[in-house]
């Protein structure tokens, strides 16, 4: 019989402490591990993301070895933050693992600065790396890039 929706989170937080984020197609903040899900009203729809995939690999356990999770907190909560407009993000919402990552990996942070001088409104790497997105108003061009990168661009629904 399929899966019952706690039965198939479970088996999903197994897998890894953010997989039951993918499961949902909703915005949500997570908690705890990334396996505490909270739905969020954010709507992207209309907006493009630009992904990509620079051709170097990031070990996630390097990647949180390289962070101070004290000295990333911050005086405004999350929820404040995504709710303030976009282009403003720039100025508030910091992936903690940035700073280390890209003192190991430059292309990862030369690669953000790429989406922002194409246009984005908001970059940012996603996760431990090495993938970074933009999110643009506007349909963006595809950014030339060195062999090895792939890239995608996406309309959100």
């Amino acid at each position: 019989s399929p899966l019952g929706k706690n039965e198939l989170y479970q088996l999903a937080s197994g897998i890894g402490s953010d997989c039951a984020f993918f499961l949902n197609s909703k915005p949500a903040i997570a908690h705890g591990r990334g396996e505490i899900l909270e739905s969020f009203p954010l709507s992207l729809s209309g907006y493009y993301l630009i992904l990509i995939q620079p051709p170097v690999h990031v070990s996630t356990a390097a990647a949180y070895a390289g962070i101070d999770l004290l000295k990333g907190k911050t005086e405004n909560s999350l929820y404040a933050l995504a709710g303030l407009p976009i282009g403003e993000w720039r100025n508030f919402l910091k992936n903690d693992f940035e700073s280390s990552v890209f003192s190991e990996h430059p292309v990862i942070g030369e690669t953000k600065q790429m989406l922002y001088d194409s246009g984005a409104l908001y970059a940012s790497m996603s996760g431990s790396g090495s993938s970074v997105f933009g999110l643009f108003q506007e349909q963006p061009k595809p950014i030339e890039l060195q062999s090895g990168f792939k890239q995608f661009i996406f309309l959100l629904p």
